[in-house]
């Protein structure tokens, strides 16, 4: 799932979460004086996914009610639900979640097909061109399209393209679909696509990938699937986009102030430019990632990409049957203009020498720390909110020795584990992940022992160290 920022997937990327929109700087903040609000307010936001990219929406929300109005994040709604997404909207829409979050292409499981111009295949194959089509009056107007569903459309977030990612083979021609199980989240038409193209589409629950030879995603998506066995992705065929969207329960909305309702809009138009940056600036520290690994970023080229476009060719015919529908499309492709070269994906520079084994060092044995969650989410070291969830805190372990470390997390909700190659220069701890969340990925932090406690301190110097690794000392237990 992309976005969802623990140890295991590129824990820390600091980004400027809310303030960049105009729609933020004209919204006003509700206070005593205002009289806009009696109390504190609490909305709960509900989303299928990790709270990260819902508590950039929530963050901005309190910083411009002066925190009269919080927004209360509950994460993993309907976990364990291959159609998650579907669930959150009717969640919604029967008022038990007052906003929910959702990506767009769950709409049209439950007969809302606003949307689905923005779904179309291969159309949005460029970061900017999702950008500048979401922010247009067309974007703005699908939101409306919310309203006769009973839905009250507040804005969207950006994520990133969705590509093939494979795991039995390389997905680069027409052929290499022909009969193949594809993991998808629900949406008719990425069924669609996927029976157009030959394939069998299999809507998937997250992190389960048992009996696939590909999923759709982006390259978060990719780096989560590495230790189950993904392998490739194909840079040139963008198979869709994938961006959030906000929206309300119609009683909840009737229920606030005019200011409080512009409060809320001009909260998503923030979070909607700080997610801008997020995924680009994210992207570029997973793509370093799947670049340490035995990793692939294959192309199609124009002739096997024109073929796989031809096949998708009744989707378009299907859609079109819509005048609105085709009306989106017809836009879109105005925003286009004439480029017809999808975004690819830079090629991996020159692999780094894998690091030399620490043998025995002054850290050997097995360390433990624990902490809440309220504490790691009070905690002045986070990089963002994305580190706050459920695989970030409880009981850590850390053993290190002959030049390999294993890290293990525990409490109620979650457990993880990584292992792979440390070495030490000095005061100067590398930990090389090789296996579980966090393959590929590489945390660098000084240390320090005093009576049987290991310190571990974050130098911005030497490049990352998430904040679970480094919040509270460490104490030896064998």
């Amino acid at each position: 799932m992309d976005g969802k920022r623990v140890i295991g997937i590129g824990a820390v990327l600091a980004v400027a979460l809310v303030g960049c929109g105009p729609s933020a700087a004209a919204a006003p903040s509700l206070n005593k004086e205002g009289g806009a609000a009696q109390g504190q307010r609490h909305l709960t936001l509900a989303i299928g996914e990790g709270a990260g990219d819902a508590s950039v929406f929530a963050t901005a929300v309190e910083r411009l009610s002066n925190g009269s109005s919080l927004v209360d994040v509950k994460e993993h709604w309907r976990n364990g639900e291959p159609t998650y997404e579907t669930g959150v909207i009717q969640d919604v829409m029967a008022g038990k979640a007052d906003i929910g979050m959702v990506g767009i292409r769950a709409f049209d499981t439950l007969g809302i097909d606003t949307f689905q111009g923005l779904m179309a295949p291969f159309l949005i194959d460029r970061f900017d061109l999702e950008k500048r089509v979401l922010e247009s009056p067309v974007g703005r107007s699908l939101l409306d399209g919310l309203t006769p569903a009973g839905l009250i459309g507040l804005g969207y977030q950006l994520d990133a393209l969705r590509r093939p990612i494979g795991f039995t083979r390389d997905f680069a021609t027409l052929a290499d679909f022909q009969g193949a199980r594809i993991g998808i989240r629900a949406s008719k038409v990425s069924e669609m696509t996927i029976k157009a193209l030959g394939g069998v589409p299999v809507v998937t629950n997250p992190g389960d990938p048992t009996g696939l030879d590909a999923i759709e995603g982006g390259l978060t998506t990719a780096k989560d699937y590495l230790s189950h066995g993904a392998t490739s992705v194909t840079s040139d065929l963008i198979l869709w986009t994938r961006p959030y969207a906000l929206f309300v329960n119609p009683k909840t909305w009737a229920a606030l102030s005019p200011a409080q309702q512009q409060q809320l809009r001009g909260a998503a138009d923030s979070s909607f430019q700080a997610s801008n940056a997020s995924v680009l600036a994210f992207g570029d520290e997973v793509h370093g990632i799947l670049c340490n690994v035995d990793f692939r970023f294959v192309t199609a080229g124009d002739a096997a990409r024109a073929e796989i476009l031809d096949a998708v060719k009744p989707v378009y015919a299907e859609l079109e049957k819509s005048a609105a529908t085709k009306a989106v499309i017809e836009a879109v492709r105005g925003m286009r203009g004439t480029t017809t070269a999808p975004e690819g994906v830079a090629p991996c520079p020159g692999r780094p020498a894998q690091p030399t084994p620490a043998g025995s060092s002054p850290i050997d044995g097995t360390w433990t720390t624990s902490f809440s969650k309220e504490e790691l989410a009070n905690s002045s070291l986070l990089y963002d909110a994305g580190e706050i969830n459920d695989e970030n805190w409880g009981t850590l372990t850390l053993t290190l020795g002959d030049g390999r470390f294993a890290f293990k997390q525990r409490n109620p909700d979650a457990l993880s584990d990584t292992s792979g190659s440390f070495t030490i220069d000095g005061d100067v701890l590398t930990l090389h992940g090789e296996s579980g969340e966090n393959i590929g990925e590489v945390f660098t932090m000084r240390w320090s022992l005093f009576e049987g406690t290991l310190t571990l301190e974050r130098d911005p110097r030497l490049g990352i160290a998430p904040t679970p690794l480094v919040i509270k000392p460490w104490t030896k237990s064998g």
